[in-house]
C-alpha cells in the first residue's frame, strides 16, 4: 500500500534477512527489497523507506534509527510471550522520547488474543494501531510464493491486504 503512494524501498536490516528471502522467492514485490548497504544507493530515489530492523538494535544503531525515522512501529503477535518481548523496546523508545506505535499482527481469527492484547496495551498507555492484522494462511502463502498477499489466490487474502491498507491509512492520516 505504501508503494502505491510514492516510490518505496524496503531495507532488510534483520540478520535473518526474512524480507529479502520473501522477495527473492518469487517475481518480486513491486518495490526494491535490499540490504542496508544497498539501501543507501536507493535513498535518493525513494520517498518512503521501510526499514526492517533486528528486534533490539545495538544502542548506537538504535539512536540513529530513532533520529532518522518519521514513523516507528513495534510489531508483535498478540500472545503474552510476544508482548513481553516488547517491554525493553518500549523502554528504549520512551527513554529516547521517540514516539512509536505497536502493531499487532498474525492475530488468530475468532480467538480472544488480539482483544486481550489491545486491552492490555491500552491499560498501560502504550500507543497502538487501531487495526490488527489478522493471521490467515494467505499471508504465509504470500511469503512462500514471494508475492504480496493481494496477489495470492487464497481465502482471506483480500482481508489481510485490507488490514495492511488500514495500517497505512493510520500512518498517513492518523
Amino acid at each position: 500500500h505504501i508503494a502505491e503512494r510514492a516510490p518505496t524501498a524496503l531495507a532488510d536490516g534483520d540478520v535473518n534477512r526474512s524480507a529479502m528471502g520473501w522477495a527473492g522467492r518469487g517475481p518480486g514485490l513491486g518495490f526494491p527489497v535490499v540490504d542496508e548497504e544497498e539501501a543507501m544507493r536507493l535513498a535518493r530515489q525513494c520517498e518512503h523507506f521501510v526499514i526492517d530492523t533486528p528486534a533490539r538494535p545495538v544502542p548506537v544503531k538504535f539512536a540513529g534509527l530513532v533520529r532518522a525515522a518519521d514513523v516507528r512501529i513495534l510489531v508483535s503477535e498478540p500472545d503474552i510471550m510476544s508482548l513481553d518481548t516488547l517491554v525493553p523496546a518500549i523502554a528504549d523508545f520512551r527513554a529516547a522520547k521517540a514516539p512509536f506505535k505497536v502493531l499487532l499482527t498474525n492475530a488468530r481469527p475468532n480467538m480472544p488474543d488480539a482483544e486481550q492484547a489491545e486491552r492490555l496495551l491500552d491499560a498501560q498507555g502504550i500507543p497502538r494501531f487501531q487495526t490488527t492484522v489478522r493471521g490467515y494462511a494467505a499471508a504465509r502463502k504470500a511469503a512462500l510464493l514471494g508475492v504480496l498477499v493481494r496477489d495470492v489466490a487464497a481465502p482471506h487474502a483480500q482481508d489481510v491486504w485490507e488490514d495492511f491498507g488500514a495500517i497505512v491509512e493510520e500512518i498517513f492520516n492518523g
